[in-house]
């Protein structure tokens, strides 16, 4: 692989300089050069000769049309004929002078007389513009002896310039146009176009292109020569480089082929010298925590050297330095001044002395990194001359530090691959102990224990010799399990969010300083009971695992070391969150089974008992009612159905709403309920209606239990401020005296209520 490399990096260059598709690129180019700047040379000069004759044909133009028009205003317009025609106004004379004008004068369209101001034109005779591609003129007409003119009207003469041109001969070349065209004279414009082919000549473009050719033929003649030159090169560094390339191949596919763990500093420098042209020694300095430090040498005495330290930080803050750092190849020249930047002043002057790095002539230095980190820096020198290694040297042992690289990057990942097996293997035994563990709590008939499950954190997490649990009650966290501490002593101690040794974070943390975050947020009394409770001065390391339920954080699971600082690493932190994720799933389960309970009982509570005033229902009431009836028939005991309807409850619903009416129901069930006993069966079974079922006692007592439920109801309650007032009737039925059936009972109780309602008594029995 290395030696194709190499042949592609000499023969690429020389056949894509030596191509066909090159050679007929640069000669196209070159000739385009030659051709248009000779092209461009001959066009200006023709251009200049253009606008020269332009010039002319503009002057003559404009002093002819001026000679013409001033004899024509001599002539025709100095005349007391046609004066007084336009003066006292007789046509047919101003007609006759006119036409003898126009016939007399070929290049005039059209002439007649137009209103005009003398003062606009005077002391000319005459005014000239040009309009839509033709010159109009405006005469002035005079007397003999011009001294007295027409102010108020003049003659208008229309002249086509073109028959101009034609008398001056040169309507061949220029053509009058009435726009678009370039300026000409009395603003006229023209046409350039017949002037410019004129021009152009056959012979101008054949020399152009004779003087395109002899200068591309010229320039690639010297191109050619040139790069025979650097094919002899090429060859030459070609046979050069396939050599060394050779040798680096050979010695990585044997490093390759044996274990690379016994590739050495000193062998990798023999053979670096060996294989990069003009290298005559060296050194490498391997990085030794945050310094560079010399492990092996060739041309210097090792044992002297290992002496010096080099600062990572240091060398990195030198511009010098820091590109070979990132491991961009560098060429140094001058060592001595290097050595002066990178040392100090005493090392620097000892250095020279004793190891003579002043017959170093020339450096190159590349660094080798292994998954982006600096390894170590290779240093190849030459002792005779300045410039001894080309880019291709450069290049050479740039491919040389990539391979060495890739070997210790093979070495690393063997290293960590073995590492990583055997850690598998612990975590492979931890998860199958995990899983057994998950199983078992998630069993139907297993009791949820918050001390088994830290017991078993505990005994899965390296690292891990003690730990509690947190959970959250509320607002705070309080301790519900412990592992080597006093549970009952740490009960006691409540912990805000605050308080926490960590963030409330979802990710898993590892406390050192746990003593000094405890004392500087907890108070006195309660550093006292973790004292007491063995959790404060021995711990040095906390592993913090939140137990995370629906996004929110519900608790911590805390793994104490008590000896090392560093107990917990990544491997640890990823077991004890994976034992986190699965615990959670265990409380979810808990949280969702008591959710569902609570749910479950709600159902039914909301079945039995009404919505509004929570007392029974209907349906529950006739249930609990029939135990009632059941319970007396079997003690052969009276039994008592209270039928109870609110007075002016109507009226009070329709002034002030059913907010106000669903206050009154909700004040006067609590008022029930305060009136009777614990047993008594109390029901909602309409708007404004109650039922009551009193087991025991006689008419008396339950006369004045229906009494004092009268009072309590006829008690006013405000309601926003406004004061409401209901009244009740109640009708009681007596079992078995009236009936001994529910329904029956029902009846007469409703019936008797009715009675009392008429009667304006609070309460009325059905058999009296």
């Amino acid at each position: 692989m290395i030696i194709s490399w190499g042949k592609s990096l000499a023969l690429e260059r020389l056949d894509v300089s030596l191509s066909t598709k090159s050679l007929i690129i640069r000669f196209m180019v070159f000739f385009a050069v030659g051709f248009s700047l000779t092209f461009a040379f001959f066009t200006f000069l023709e251009l200049r000769v253009l606008n020269e004759w332009m010039f002319s044909y503009s002057r003559t133009f404009s002093n002819f049309v001026e000679y013409e028009v001033k004899r024509w205003s001599e002539q025709y317009f100095h005349n007391v004929l046609l004066y007084t025609a336009l003066a006292k106004d007789i046509a047919w004379l101003s007609e006759r002078e006119l036409t003898a004008f126009k016939e007399s004068n070929p290049e005039v369209l059209k002439v007649s007389i137009v209103e005009a101001n003398a003062e606009e034109i005077f002391p000319y005779p005459y005014r000239i513009q040009a309009r839509e591609g033709l010159l109009q003129v405006r005469f002035l007409v005079f007397d003999d002896a011009s001294r007295a003119l027409v102010k108020d009207r003049g003659v208008e003469a229309v002249i086509d310039p073109q028959l101009v041109l034609h008398r001056l001969g040169m309507d061949e070349v220029v053509e009058i146009v009435s726009q678009d065209g370039r300026p000409f004279a009395f603003g006229l414009r023209v046409n350039y176009q017949k002037l410019w082919e004129g021009f152009y000549s056959t012979g101008r473009l054949v020399f152009s292109l004779l003087v395109g050719i002899f200068a591309a033929f010229l320039v690639l003649f010297f191109d050619y020569r040139k790069r025979l030159d650097v094919e002899r090169a090429l060859r030459r560094e070609y046979k050069h480089q396939s050599q060394a390339l050779r040798m680096m191949n050979e010695f990585f596919r044997s490093a390759l082929c044996s274990d690379c763990s016994s590739l050495g500093y000193s062998q990798i420098l023999e053979r670096a010298v060996e294989v990069i042209p003009h290298a005559q020694g060296g050194s490498i300095l391997a990085r030794q925590g945050n310094f560079l430090v010399f492990e092996a040498t060739l041309g210097y005495p090792l044992d002297a050297l290992r002496q010096l330290r080099f600062g990572v930080d240091r060398l990195e803050a030198r511009p010098e330095c820091a590109a070979i750092l990132r491991g961009e190849p560098a060429l140094v020249t001058d060592l001595k001044r290097l050595l002066e930047v990178c040392l100090d002043k005493e090392v620097h002057q000892s250095l020279l002395q004793n190891l003579r790095f002043e017959r170093v002539k020339c450096s190159l230095s590349v660094a080798i990194g292994v998954e982006g980190k600096l390894q170590a820096v290779l240093i190849l020198d030459n002792f005779e001359e300045e410039e001894a290694f080309s880019s291709a040297e450069i290049e050479m042992l740039k491919l040389f530090a990539g391979q060495v690289s890739a070997l210790w990057t093979r070495r690393t990942f063997e290293e960590r691959l073995s590492f990583q097996t055997r850690e598998l293997g612990v975590k492979s035994r931890i998860l199958t102990e995990m899983l057994s563990f998950m199983k078992a709590l998630l069993d139907p008939g297993h009791r949820f224990n918050y001390a088994d499950i830290l017991r078993k954190a505990v005994e899965l997490v390296p690292g891990a010799q003690r730990g509690s649990l947190l959970l959250k009650a509320g607002e705070v966290f309080v301790f519900r399990a412990a592992v080597g501490y006093d549970l009952e002593k740490l009960a006691r101690v409540t912990l805000t969010g605050e308080e926490l040794s960590r963030e409330m974070t979802p990710e898993v943390k590892v406390v050192r300083n746990l003593d000094e975050l405890n004392r500087s947020r907890l108070s006195k009394e309660k550093l006292e009971l973790l004292a007491e409770s063995g959790r404060e001065g021995t711990i040095r390391a906390t592993l913090s695992v939140p137990l995370v339920l629906e996004g929110e954080i519900v608790g911590f699971f805390n793994l104490d070391n008590l000896e090392d600082p560093e107990a917990f690493g990544p491997g640890e932190i990823e077991i004890a969150q994976l034992f986190a994720e699965q615990i959670s799933v265990v409380l979810e389960r808990l949280r969702l089974e008591e959710k569902l309970e609570e749910q479950k009982r709600l159902l039914e509570h909301l079945s039995c008992h009404d919505p509004l005033t929570d007392l029974l229902n209907k349906r529950a009431f006739q249930e609990m009612a029939g135990k009632v009836l059941a319970l007396a028939r079997r003690e052969k005991k009276p039994a008592f159905v209270l039928y109870l309807d609110l007075r002016g409850f109507k009226e009070v619903n329709d002034r002030f709403g059913h907010e106000a009416g669903d206050a009154i129901l909700q004040v006067i069930a609590e008022r029930l309920q305060k009136s009777l006993r614990e047993n008594d069966v109390l029901a909602r079974v309409g708007g404004d209606e109650f039922i009551i079922v009193i087991y025991g006692g006689d008419r008396n007592s339950v006369a004045g239990i229906a009494e004092r439920i009268a009072s309590s109801v006829r008690e006013p309650l405000v309601w926003e401020g406004n004061v409401l007032s209901v009244a009740a009737n109640l009708g009681i039925a007596i079992y078995p005296e009236d009936a001994d059936t529910l329904e029956e009972l029902v009846r007469k109780a409703d019936l008797a209520m009715y009675r009392a309602k008429r009667n304006g008594a609070s309460f009325a029995f059905f058999s009296e």
